[in-house]
C-alpha cells in the first residue's frame, strides 16, 4: 500500500488517466487516500502537541514578565496587610480593653473592609493574591488561560474525531478527556466534582479542585487545559494511541513478539557479543563495572588528568596540543595548486562515469525512463536541487537539456529519498575503495551532528531555535571519520537530536559500517547509551558538562578512597534482569527492521513511572554511560580522538552550506517530503566531490611524490576532501559529455617512502 501511494503520489492528474487500466487507476487513487489520511492524522496530532507546548510556553512566559510586572503590586499588598495587621494590633490595646470582644471585632472589620475598599476592592485583592501565589508557586498554570481559551474548540474537536485508546483499559486521563466532552456546553465556570484526577501533579489539583458553598467543584477551564495536556503527552510517550495513525499508533503492536524472537535471540547476541540470558547479562555488565572502576581508582595519582576540587567535584587537565607536521600547510598550499580546475558539473559527470549513481532513478513503475539523454537530464536536476537553485532559476542558465516543468517532474516522479540513498550508497562503496581516506580516519567510527536550515514561516517542521536564533529545521548528519557522508535526517527543532544517532547506522547499506558514533552533548541519554548498547554500537559523544552527570556504583557497599564522591547512586541490577526479556524483545524488533531506534525512543524520551520498559532502558543507560565515562576521564587518547573527530562534522556543515548556494540557504518548499529529499541531493553532491577530490588528490600526491616533496602519512593525515578552491559553482551550465574522466587508480602509492 505504502508503494503504491507513493507511486500515486508521485503522478500528475494526467499522468493518471493515462492509465488504462481502471482497477489499477483505482487501487494507486485508495492507497494514496489512505496513506495521506494516516498522514493528515499525524500531522494533526504533532500540531495539537506544538499548540500544547505553545500554551505551556505562553504561561512561563507571563509569569517571567510578571515577576518584573507586579513587583509594585506586591508592594502594595504588602503595605495594605501591613496596615490591616497595624489595625488589628490597635484593636486589641489596653485602651479597648472596656469593648467587648464583639465590639472589638465589628470594628476591626469596618476598618479592614475600608481600607481594602479604599486599595481597589476585595476582587481586586483576590486577583491579585492569585498572581502572586503563582509567582511565589513558580505555578504558571494559571496564567495559560488567554492562549487556551483561543485554542480549545480546536482541541475539543480534534480529540473528538481522533479515535485515542489506551493502553491500560482503565486510564484516567482518557476517562477525563470524555468527561470534558460531556460537559463542552456546560456553563462555566465550575462543574461537578465527578472525576478522577489524581493522575495531575499537586499544582494542577489545586488550581481545579475548589471548594464552592461547601462542596468541592472543578474548575472548568483549568481541568480542560490539565486533560489536553497530559493527552498530548500520552501520546507522545505512549500511554495513548490513535488508530488509524503511524507515528501515534499503539508501539506494542510494532513490536516483534518473543516466541518469534527467540529463534534468533542466540545468533543476534553472539553477533553483537552480548550474553544470551539475564543472569549472565546482568553478570558481566556488573563485573565490567567493577574492574573498570577499580582500575581508575588504582590509577587516582597526583599527576593523573583525573583530578577533584574541595568540594568533590572532578576534573579533567586540558589536552596538550600537538603541533602538526612543521611543513603540512606549505604541502597543502602546494597541493592546492596543482589540483586541476573542475566544474561542479564536471564532478558529477566524471563521478557518474565511474560508477554509474543514475541506474537507480526512473519512474515509478517499469525501468524504461522514457527520456531523452536520461542521464545528463538526472545530473542537472541533482545539481538543480543539491545547490538549491531551485527547477525555474536553474532552467534559465543550462542549454537544451530541460525545462523548469521537465526538473520538477524529473524530481518527483522519478527521484525518490530511497533512490538518492542507493545512489549515495555507490559513491560510498567507490570512496572506500581508496587508500588516501584511511590515512583521515576510521571506518569503524561515524560522527553525527545537526545543522539549522532556514524555512518558510507557517509550516509543520518549522520552528524558532533557540541554539540557533533562527526560524527552521534541522539537518542531522551522519559521516564517516573518513569524511564523506553516509545518511542524513531532516527533524524539526522540536525534536530532541539524540533520538536519530542510532537511525543513521541502522540505515546505512554502503560498504562503510561503523559501530562506534561520536557525537555532541545531545548524544548523552541514558535512554540512547541503553539502546545503542543493545544494539552493538559504542555511544562515546563529546560531553559538554560531563562532570555533572550522575554516576553508579557497582554495589551500595562498595567505597573508593579517592573517588567516591564522585559515585552518588547504585544501579538497580534487579530491574534490568526482570525486564531483560522485554529489552531483548525490543531490539530484536528493531534489527528485523519492524521499528526504528527513534521511533521507539520518542515513545520513551518522556520520564513515565509506569512505563517499565523506560525504566529498564534507562537503567542499562546509567550502566554503559558510567563505564563510558569513567573510560574517557582515564584516556586522555580517547579524549583526543573524540575532539578531533567531531570536529570533522563540523567542517563538513560548512562544506555542504558552499554546496547549498542557491536561494541564500532557504529551502523553498512546504512539502516535508521535499526536506529531506534537498539534505540528501546536498550530501549526494558532496560525496560525489569528495570522491573526485580523492581521485584528482591521489593523482596529485602521486605526482609531488615522484618529484620528491617530503610527504609523509603524518602530513597527508592532516589533508581533508573538503577542498573547494580549485571547483567552480557558476556560470552557464552545461554538461561536457566529451571530457574524459580520469583514470580510477585506489592503489596508486601516495607518499614518496613508497613510490
Amino acid at each position: 500500500m505504502a508503494q503504491f501511494a507513493t507511486e500515486a503520489y508521485q503522478l500528475e492528474v494526467s499522468d493518471l488517466l493515462c492509465i488504462r487500466s481502471a482497477s489499477r487507476r483505482r487501487t494507486l487513487l485508495l492507497c494514496l487516500l489512505h496513506q495521506m489520511q494516516v498522514r493528515t492524522r499525524d500531522q494533526l496530532i504533532e500540531m495539537f502537541q506544538k499548540r500544547i507546548s505553545a500554551m505551556h510556553k505562553s504561561g512561563r512566559n507571563r509569569l517571567t514578565a510578571l515577576r518584573e510586572a507586579y513587583r509594585s503590586i506586591s508592594e502594595e499588598v504588602t503595605e495594605t496587610f501591613s496596615q490591616i495587621v497595624d489595625i488589628a494590633a490597635e484593636t486589641e490595646a489596653p485602651n479597648h480593653e472596656e469593648q467587648s470582644q464583639v465590639e472589638r471585632d465589628a470594628a476591626l472589620g469596618k476598618q479592614v473592609r475600608s481600607i481594602l475598599t479604599k486599595g481597589g476592592g476585595i476582587e481586586y485583592f483576590q486577583n491579585n493574591y492569585q498572581l502572586l501565589s503563582a509567582l511565589h508557586d513558580n505555578n504558571y498554570f494559571p496564567l495559560m488561560q488567554n492562549y487556551h481559551q483561543r485554542n480549545r474548540g480546536s482541541f475539543i474537536r480534534l480529540t473528538k474525531h481522533l479515535n485515542i485508546q489506551a493502553i491500560s483499559p482503565s486510564s484516567r486521563v482518557l476517562a477525563a478527556l470524555t468527561f470534558v466532552h460531556d460537559t463542552q456546553y456546560t456553563p462555566p465556570p465550575y462543574l461537578d466534582d465527578e472525576i478522577d484526577i489524581s493522575f495531575a501533579s499537586k499544582k494542577w489539583q489545586s488550581l481545579i479542585r475548589q471548594k464552592i458553598d461547601g462542596e468541592w467543584k472543578l474548575r472548568k477551564e483549568h481541568l480542560q487545559a490539565c486533560v489536553f495536556s497530559h493527552v498530548a503527552n500520552g501520546l507522545r510517550n505512549g500511554d495513548l494511541f490513535v488508530s488509524g495513525s503511524d507515528r501515534f499508533a499503539d508501539y506494542r503492536t510494532q513490536l516483534i513478539s518473543w516466541p518469534e524472537c527467540q529463534p534468533a535471540l542466540d545468533d543476534y547476541c553472539e553477533a553483537v557479543e552480548i550474553p544470551n540470558n539475564a543472569n549472565e547479562f546482568v553478570a558481566a555488565l556488573r563485573n565490567q563495572l567493577k574492574t573498570l572502576t577499580q582500575n581508575v581508582y588504582e590509577r587516582q595519582i597526583e599527576d593523573s588528568d583525573l583530578y577533584f576540587d574541595k568540594d568533590g567535584k572532578p576534573h579533567l587537565r586540558r589536552l596538550s596540543k600537538k603541533d602538526g607536521p612543521m611543513n603540512a600547510d606549505d604541502l597543502l598550499e602546494e597541493l592546492k595548486q596543482r589540483m586541476p580546475e573542475r566544474h561542479l558539473l564536471d564532478v558529477l559527470h566524471h563521478v557518474h562515469c565511474w560508477t554509474p549513481f543514475t541506474r537507480h532513478f526512473g519512474p515509478p513503475s517499469g525501468s524504461d525512463p522514457k527520456l531523452q539523454n536520461p542521464v545528463d537530464r538526472y545530473l542537472m536536476t541533482i545539481f538543480t536541487y543539491g545547490c538549491n537553485l531551485g527547477p525555474a532559476q536553474a532552467a534559465r542558465h543550462i542549454k537544451d537539456v530541460a525545462t523548469a516543468r521537465v526538473l520538477g517532474r524529473l524530481n518527483a516522479q522519478h527521484i525518490t529519498t530511497k533512490k538518492i540513498e542507493a545512489a549515495l550508497t555507490d559513491i560510498v562503496n567507490e570512496y572506500s575503495r581508496f587508500r588516501l581516506p584511511l590515512y583521515w580516519g576510521n571506518v569503524d567510527v561515524a560522527v553525527s551532528d545537526g545543522t539549522h536550515y532556514p524555512l518558510y514561516d507557517n509550516n509543520l517542521f518549522g520552528e524558532h531555535h533557540i541554539r540557533y536564533g533562527a526560524y527552521g529545521g534541522i539537518a542531522y548528519h551522519h559521516i564517516s571519520d573518513t569524511y564523506v557522508a553516509l545518511f542524513s535526517h531532516f527533524i524539526a527543532c522540536g525534536v530532541w537530536e539524540a533520538v536519530y544517532i542510532l537511525d543513521g547506522l541502522l540505515k546505512n547499506k554502503s560498504a562503510l559500517q561503523p559501530d562506534k558514533v561520536h557525537s555532541d552533548t545531545q548524544g548523552q541519554s541514558e535512554v540512547v547509551f541503553g539502546l545503542a548498547h543493545l544494539l552493538g554500537i559504542k555511544l562515546m559523544p563529546r560531553m559538554r558538562n560531563w562532570n555533572k552527570v550522575t554516576m553508579y556504583r557497582p554495589e551500595k557497599g562498595i567505597r573508593y578512597k579517592y573517588i567516591d564522591g564522585w559515585f552518588t547512586r547504585t544501579i538497580d541490577w534487579e530491574l534490568l534482569k526482570e525486564y531483560w526479556q522485554e529489552l531483548m524483545q525490543v531490539v530484536i524488533s528493531i534489527h528485523k527492521g519492524k521499528v526504528l531506534p527513534s521511533w521507539l525512543l520518542q515513545k520513551l524520551v518522556s520520564d513515565n513511572p509506569k512505563n517499565k520498559l523506560y525504566l529498564a532502558l534507562r537503567e542499562l543507560g546509567c550502566v554503559i554511560r558510567t563505564l563510558f565515562l569513567l573510560e574517557y576521564a582515564s584516556n586522555a587518547t580517547l579524549r583526543a580522538r573524540i575532539q578531533a573527530s567531531t570536529t570533522k562534522i563540523e567542517a563538513y556543515n560548512f562544506f555542504s552550506q558552499w554546496i547549498f548556494f542557491g536561494g541564500d540557504g532557504l529551502i523553498r518548499s512546504r512539502d516535508p517530503v521535499e526536506y529531506e529529499k534537498r539534505i540528501k541531493y546536498k550530501d549526494l553532491i558532496a560525496n560525489a566531490i569528495m570522491l573526485h577530490n580523492v581521485v584528482d588528490m591521489t593523482n596529485t600526491l602521486y605526482e609531488m611524490s615522484q618529484d620528491r616533496l617530503p610527504l609523509t602519512s603524518d602530513v597527508v593525515a592532516t589533508f581533508s576532501p573538503y577542498l573547494t578552491e580549485h571547483i567552480k559553482r557558476f556560470g552557464e551550465y552545461v554538461i561536457d559529455t566529451s571530457s574524459q574522466p580520469p583514470p580510477l587508480q585506489p592503489d596508486r602509492p601516495l607518499l614518496w617512502e613508497e613510490s
